[in-house]
């Protein structure tokens, strides 16, 4: 159930891109956001978020407003995609989660312009006004 300070109706027409390996995280993400009113789209790792977004921007298809994504997952890192990513002209805001922050990921994630990194666990909420941070920000930049 949305906290009462979140209106899903604000959120109808957001794009969330998911990216988290674990099954159970993700699925509690994935019904959460679209609880709160976001088109979730949710992957399994790192190399199916790559080529999602490589699909979308070889189609020109709509992007996402947001994504969110584990740092460590198999096969590619979160990190590597964006790295990727950016250099494919993917301009969405990043969010990283992680379960191992160090400081020397925080700095990677920060040169690839990542809006923020949350250490798991995480409050919701607090994923929740991160979101709301990005959205409000890209929106003041239009």
């Amino acid at each position: 159930m949305p906290s009462p300070e979140i209106s899903p109706s604000r959120h109808v027409g957001r794009r969330v891109l998911l990216a988290e390996d674990d099954t159970e995280l993700r699925s509690l993400l994935q019904q959460v956001l679209q609880d709160d009113g976001y088109e979730v789209t949710a992957l399994e790792d790192g190399l199916a978020l790559f080529y999602h977004m490589l699909d979308l921007i070889g189609a020109g298809r709509q992007r996402p407003d947001v994504i969110i994504s584990d740092v460590l997952m198999p096969g590619i890192m979160g990190l590597d995609v964006v790295r990727y990513l950016r250099t494919a002209g993917a301009e969405a805001p990043i969010i990283f989660i992680t379960a191992f922050p160090s400081d020397e990921t925080r700095q990677e994630a920060e040169r690839l312009g990542a809006y923020a990194m949350l250490s798991k666990p995480f409050d919701i909420d607090e994923l929740r006004g991160t979101i709301e941070e990005v959205l409000e920000k890209a929106a003041g930049l239009r």
